[in-house]
């Protein structure tokens, strides 16, 4: 199977933004103490 140009350039863009939403959950966890108010923050998110 060959990848194409555009399927290199969506796969990096999926782990730019798989890698943004695990680090910004790690910044949320650590200034807010509530899970029930980080899954609200999440859900609003999607």
């Amino acid at each position: 199977m060959k990848y194409t140009r555009n399927v290199a350039i969506n796969v990096v863009i999926a782990n730019m933004i798989g890698t943004g939403v695990f680090t910004s959950l790690g910044f949320q966890v650590g200034s807010i103490p509530s899970w029930f108010s980080i899954m609200v923050l999440w859900a609003v998110g999607a």
